[in-house]
């Protein structure tokens, strides 16, 4: 046992009160740094995120060089199991799309900080809230600072909108049902994992509809 100073001049800590005080602060540790890895590193390479800088339809972001690495070893089956679990459902980069990370003055100097911010509220994008990429032109923001600058309010009426930052149009539908689907015009980036398990079984439902259709085209193919 530990003796502790206390306001009541005194009072005694268990062994296993502290161990598990240790365990919560280690773990609160583990997922800070999970969450800062996630808005600072490849998801392939684990390499800090440089331009270019691409997502999928998961929200996971990676340096394009890395895409392009992974591509290459999958196909002479050198990929990792790692790898192919995280990014099994990209073909090619027709599955990935280039985006527009405004870099954060804090995270230029500090290999702990964030190096990406809104460019809409200047906040540091730390997954503490929500961020998404606009699909049809790439450009990356926080939820609020988006609904804040266009005014947007999720209604399933509203109609396609000029991005507050580059002004290519884009359907806010997304918002108005609050998630995102496969085809839609917002994909909010490093979701909770639930959300991105929904998705990645999305991405398989259509994937196994695609090879059933193909198999269905080439038996119906007559033979010369």
């Amino acid at each position: 046992m530990w003796l502790t100073q206390g306001n009541d001049g005194g009072s005694i800590a268990k062994r296993d009160d502290l161990v598990r005080t240790k365990a919560a602060a280690n773990e609160k540790v583990d997922k800070d740094e999970v969450r800062h890895s996630l808005w600072s590193q490849c998801r392939l390479t684990k390499k800090p995120l440089s331009a270019p800088i691409m997502a999928d339809r998961l929200g996971q972001l990676y340096n394009k060089d890395g895409v392009i690495e992974y591509l290459l070893r999958r196909a002479q089956d050198e990929a990792t199991d790692v790898e192919n679990k995280a990014a099994g459902h990209i073909k090619g980069l027709k599955d990935v799309r280039q985006v527009k990370l405004a870099q954060s003055a804090a995270g230029e100097d500090d290999d702990h900080a964030y190096p990406f911010s809104c460019p809409l509220t200047q906040r540091a994008l730390t997954g503490k809230f929500k961020t998404v990429c606009l699909w049809p032109c790439g450009c990356v923001v926080s939820e609020s600072g988006l609904r804040s600058t266009t005014g947007l309010q999720g209604k399933k009426d509203e109609q396609e909108t000029p991005c507050p930052v580059c002004e290519t149009p884009f359907s806010p539908q997304a918002l108005a049902e609050g998630r995102t689907t496969l085809d839609s015009d917002l994909v909010w980036l490093n979701p909770p994992e639930d959300e991105q398990s929904e998705l990645r079984a999305l991405l398989s439902q259509r994937k196994n509809k695609r090879k059933k259709n193909e198999s269905s085209e080439k038996r119906a193919k007559p033979r010369l």
